[in-house]
């Protein structure tokens, strides 16, 4: 967005610069994500993010996909790793680069999970609850209930902004 002044020879921002400047979304962040590579075939399985591969050491056992994968080494851009066989993994974190969530989208989230656990004695009531509700086709809305019907199984509650589920 710069040019140089061909009479005066001074560099200066073009004619609506500052306003491209004020509006765009901002700066190109510096990604320098980590290749994840099976060792010793070198097949390329994904990426991680440069802080959690730097703070991880050989024999720790992540989640990518749905496979536990052991590190092997972690070198300049490149994690070696094997498959774990199921061993109980972390999961990596990663840094997005959108603004926080707002205030009402988990709160909507906490509301819509609520509702649907309220219905789960009829689920073919809350698949066309949901339907009317938010628009969602029957599949889409069959897979809602098949979610929270499941969580409610797994965890013994629904989670919500009040119900928090801790180990």
């Amino acid at each position: 967005m710069l040019h140089r002044d061909r009479v005066e020879g001074i560099v200066r921002g073009r004619r609506g610069a500052r306003i491209a400047a004020v509006t765009s979304g901002g700066a190109i962040p510096e990604i320098a994500d980590f290749d994840v590579v099976e060792e010793p075939a070198g097949t390329f399985i994904g990426r991680l993010n440069e802080e959690f591969a730097i703070e991880s050491n050989a024999g720790d056992v992540f989640l990518l996909g749905n496979t536990s994968w052991r590190i092997r080494r972690v070198e300049q851009a490149r994690v070696g790793v094997e498959n774990a066989h199921g061993a109980a993994p972390t999961i990596p974190f990663w840094i997005g680069e959108s603004p926080a969530r707002t205030v009402e989208l988990p709160q909507s989230v906490s509301e819509l999970r609520e509702a649907v656990a309220a219905r789960m004695n009829e689920p073919a009531g809350a698949i066309a609850w949901l339907v009317a509700e938010t628009g969602l086709d029957a599949a889409g809305a069959g897979q809602v209930v098949a979610y929270v019907r499941e969580t409610a199984a797994v965890l013994g509650v629904v989670p919500t902004i009040e119900t928090v589920v801790a180990e």
